[in-house]
């Protein structure tokens, strides 16, 4: 279990400040880029603090299916269980820490990201998402490092 979620989550974190979040000075609407940059921040920082209801919060359906599994005894793990769980894999944090948004591309209702890290190995993530009910959500996540 904690294997997979590994090679899931790795690539896929950042220390990113939840000040991002805000959508702006003065009250400006932000870009969709934007708002596809605070939903991978979010979602990082989340995946960081071990928060896994709302890192899976972030994720469509189907991607926390993906992430769920079984634990080593053949039990059920649902995707927050699995999130969280990563707190407990030696280096996780410590890899992830400094992952940060590089690159967005926006098409409509879909949108790639590419996020990287500063630090030695370099790890870097690749996320699609789909707005689903005017809300920007995580499909697909990879990563190398």
């Amino acid at each position: 279990m904690k294997a997979r979620a590994l090679l899931l989550f790795a690539q896929s974190r950042s220390d990113a400040c939840l000040g991002l979040l805000q959508t702006g000075c003065g009250g400006s609407t932000p870009t969709e880029e934007q708002r596809v940059t605070d939903v991978i921040n979010a979602y990082q920082s989340a995946l960081l603090n071990g928060d896994g209801e709302t890192a899976c919060g972030y994720a469509t359906p189907a991607l926390r299916r993906r992430l769920a599994g079984r634990d080593g005894s053949d039990s059920p793990v649902t995707c927050a269980q699995e999130v969280a769980s990563l707190q407990q894999v030696p280096g996780f944090v410590k890899l992830n820490r400094d992952v940060a948004v590089t690159q967005v591309a926006v098409h409509g209702d879909t949108a790639e990201v590419r996020a990287k890290s500063s630090s030695n190995p370099v790890v870097t993530a690749y996320y699609k998402l789909a707005k689903r009910q005017g809300q920007w959500k995580i499909e697909q996540t990879s990563g190398t490092s």
